[in-house]
């Protein structure tokens, strides 16, 4: 059967709940540089096969509930370059096995409670050029894998005490190009593997000492 479809550079605007529904044999889908400004539940259902959904370039504002459900083999998204402004604790519902999630380029001002919940193999996750201010402290929930983090070119100012509390298994972290005054936090509680924290260009007046101290293995600060 069919393993790639590529829908890429037209003038798509919408897509219908469970367009894909007879597709259960496609790996990859390439829906980027369209008009699409939203996705309603169960668009995607029906391909369970899928390893990677690219959606850069579209003009989304929302993720409705549902909106990625069935995709229980998908390991890639890409939400770049979009619209979307908000995401919640049902945005990524069943996406168990996702491993890259990329949601930099976007309009997202804050990170709410569970946002992430369930994305227990995410290993990367890029939130680069956004303007999120604020980061609630459970946030980051769930993901027990995350390995890679990128979050520069925010607003951030602070970063709550809690906010990476359970992220176990982070080996890099980029905090670069904030608004960050002061670090009065442990970045790193549990993650005895972190190799890679970057601070540079922020508006810090003294070095971070809390945020440093369990960076026993960090080879590059």
């Amino acid at each position: 059967g069919c393993a790639i479809i590529d829908f890429s550079n037209q003038n798509l605007t919408y897509l219908m709940p469970f367009t894909f529904k007879f597709t259960a044999n496609v790996r990859f889908v390439d829906l980027t540089n369209n008009s699409i400004k939203s996705i309603p539940g169960y668009a995607f259902n029906g391909l369970s096969n899928l390893t990677a959904l690219n959606l850069k370039g579209n003009r989304l504002e929302k993720i409705e509930k549902n909106a990625f459900y069935g995709l229980i083999s998908l390991t890639s998204l890409e939400l770049r370059s979009q619209n979307l402004f908000d995401l919640n604790d049902s945005s990524f519902n069943g996406m168990d096995s996702l491993e890259y999630l990329d949601l930099s380029k976007n309009n997202i001002a804050s990170l709410k409670n569970g946002t992430f919940y369930g994305l227990s193999k995410l290993q990367l996750l890029d939130l680069d050029y956004n303007p999120i201010l604020i980061i609630d402290t459970e946030a980051f929930v769930g993901l027990s894998s995350l390995q890679y983090f990128t979050f520069s070119f925010n607003n951030l100012t602070q970063i709550n005490e809690l906010a990476f509390d359970k992220v176990d298994s982070m080996i890099v972290l980029k905090l670069s190009y904030n608004k960050i005054v002061d670090l009065n936090v442990s970045l790193t509680t549990n993650a005895s593997g972190f190799r890679y924290l970057d601070l540079s260009e922020n508006l810090l007046h003294a070095v971070p000492t809390k945020a440093l101290e369990n960076l026993y293995w960090c080879s590059q600060v």
